[in-house]
């Protein structure tokens, strides 16, 4: 696989990995685990939709951690809320300021 784009987000780099010419993987890899491709997020058939994908992702957990979320493999997790998954929010292009009104309430 072929990263087409890379970002820092925290204590983690995201990654955009194109497998085949229709299939690109966003990934997130944390920095203290540098082996591998790290976790897969989402998949997406163009590139340009798994970049934009990658920023929203980091832009919602610097939201989500300014909220007290933390990242846990997939989901971004709060004690005493509702675990709130990443792939539905990455794949519905569920937009930064929604998340915010959705992990506010």
């Amino acid at each position: 696989m072929t990263v087409k784009y890379a970002v820092n987000c925290f204590d983690s780099e995201v990654y955009v990995y194109q497998e085949d010419p229709s299939t690109f993987h966003v990934n997130i890899q944390s920095f203290s685990r540098p082996l591998g491709q790290g976790n897969k997020l989402e998949t997406f058939g163009t590139e340009w939709q798994a970049i934009e994908a990658a920023k929203r992702f980091c832009q919602m957990y610097a939201a989500a951690k300014e909220k007290g979320y933390y990242l846990k493999e997939r989901h971004f997790i709060k004690p005493e809320r509702e675990t709130i998954p990443i792939r539905p929010m990455l794949a519905s292009g569920v937009t930064v300021d929604d998340f915010v009104v959705l992990i506010s309430n």
